[in-house]
């Protein structure tokens, strides 16, 4: 997966105090949100370490041979007294979760559907939702995800609308239209790039990483439309 740089946080019971590194969080909760545009997935991170080895001081080793008592029947061979080993208490693995929210996919739809015609208006929209959130607890804190999508839309004959937040909408709205000229079959591409923030503890912070973009395509059918005649 693609490298990308990760805000850290000290989340602690009261507060959250930004880190730069993942070992300043020693004994607390980090939290990491990016994106993979790669995988077209939000990830969200949180590790909390573990304690360092706390050592109990051994019993000191008898060092003075026993000697038995001697016996006429047997001989007694004294066994020496072996220390105890060191109790060592091991910490806790080091606790670590990755959640990832996959964006859902989104379809794009032409008005009118089947043959488009010439010098006819023709209607695009896509389905694609006005928000993606996420909310998921993660070693016990909530870590809430918001992005919002912007829109560009090429039409396969060289036009290209502007980002737009617009989604388009079907007949009669019509907000996202493009008049064709010649007739041939040509496929449109809608480009949907995503952006946003995460919160955790009433904090709100960008999500770090390149945007996550998106392309849907539809085949268009066009066909030559009425001709006017003028003198």
């Amino acid at each position: 997966m693609k490298r990308f740089l990760a805000l850290a946080l000290v989340l602690t019971s009261i507060s959250i105090t930004p880190a730069h590194a993942a070992d300043q969080c020693s004994v607390k909760v980090c939290v990491s949100v990016f994106t993979d545009p790669k995988t077209g997935e939000v990830v969200i991170t949180a590790k909390r370490n573990g304690r360092k080895p706390v050592v109990h001081n051994p019993a000191v080793p008898r060092t003075t041979p026993i000697i038995p008592k001697p016996k006429p029947t047997r001989i007694y061979k004294p066994r020496p007294r072996v220390a105890a080993k060191p109790k060592v208490r091991t910490p806790g693995p080091s606790l670590e979760d990755r959640i990832t929210q996959l964006i859902p996919r989104s379809s794009i739809f032409v008005q009118p559907s089947g043959k488009v015609l010439t010098q006819i208006p023709t209607n695009f929209w896509t389905n694609t939702q006005p928000r993606f959130q996420a909310k998921v607890i993660i070693l016990d804190v909530l870590v809430g995800v918001n992005l919002v999508p912007t829109f560009s839309w090429d039409y396969g004959d060289g036009s290209q609308s502007e980002i737009t937040p617009l989604r388009g909408a079907p007949y009669p709205l019509a907000e996202i239209t493009h008049t064709y000229t010649r007739a041939r079959n040509y496929t449109a591409t809608l480009t949907i790039s995503w952006s946003g923030t995460w919160s955790a503890d009433g904090a709100t912070f960008p999500v770090l990483g390149n945007n996550i973009v998106q392309r849907v395509q539809v085949p268009v059918n066009v066909v030559e439309g009425p001709t006017k005649f003028t003198r």
